[in-house]
């Protein structure tokens, strides 16, 4: 069972904005940042992989309380 949402969604969110964050997520989990690795490996088992723009996509909707992007 995944971890409950991190974040909640703004009232209209963008989904340009949504791109961005999976985009940050992704360079940021490229940089061995711990703080990215461990959201990812929240939202996513460990060991799938490197961390690609779909998987960092799947993380953000999955931190914010969707099951996909």
């Amino acid at each position: 069972m995944p971890p409950p949402p991190r974040w909640s969604l703004p009232d209209n969110p963008e989904l340009d904005w949504l791109r961005i964050r999976a985009k940050q997520l992704r360079d940021a989990a490229a940089e061995v940042r711990l703080d990215a690795l461990e959201l990812v490996d929240s939202y996513d088992p460990p060991g799938s992989g490197p961390v690609t723009l779909a998987r960092a996509q799947r993380v953000v909707a999955r931190a914010y309380g969707s099951a996909g992007w």
